[in-house]
């Protein structure tokens, strides 16, 4: 929803938004797109040509990933990839783009380039960030029950010890 009302603004913006256009443009309609395309023509040449994939990565969500034995961990789920075994062993926080509907990959930014890690744990592949988040709150809780009875057995065993000594 919020992605929908997103681009009815951008598309607002760009065609029904009326702008002050410079002295020299007077001859066009007054909306950002139609100043955008006649200057395109007279100014192709400034343009900066940029790769598709690395446009797509640059607008991916950022976080805050950190590398630990186990791999780069982001957002409760672990990653690897080849030649990164020191960064592994450093124990290091940083940068990672990774796209919220798909976990299956995530990019390391780092030096103004992206580095491809793989989900280690295959069993979330292709799944969304909210189904994993669901996913690992709902065995959390299944379990926590579990837990504490498993706590106050131990510190039952425990204090049946020491008292017997």
């Amino acid at each position: 929803q919020f992605e929908k009302i997103l681009l009815l603004c951008i598309n607002h913006y760009n065609c029904g938004r009326i702008i002050d256009l410079p002295k020299d443009k007077l001859d066009i309609k007054p909306h950002a797109k139609d100043l955008w395309n006649s200057c395109l023509e007279a100014h192709r040449d400034t343009l900066i040509e940029v790769d598709k994939e690395m446009l797509r990565l640059t607008l991916l969500p950022r976080g805050v990933g950190k590398f630990n034995r186990n791999g780069l961990v982001i957002n409760k789920l672990r990653y690897r990839a080849n030649g990164f075994t020191n960064d592994y062993l450093k124990g290091e926080e940083v940068v990672v783009a990774y796209n919220p509907n798909n976990v299956s990959r995530v990019w390391l930014y780092r030096n103004n380039k992206y580095f491809e890690f793989e989900l280690i744990d295959s069993f979330f592949e292709n799944l969304d960030l909210s189904s994993v988040e669901e996913i690992i709150n709902k065995n959390n809780s299944e379990y926590e029950l579990e837990e504490l009875e498993s706590e106050i057995r131990l510190n039952k065993d425990i204090d049946r010890i020491i008292n017997k000594y």
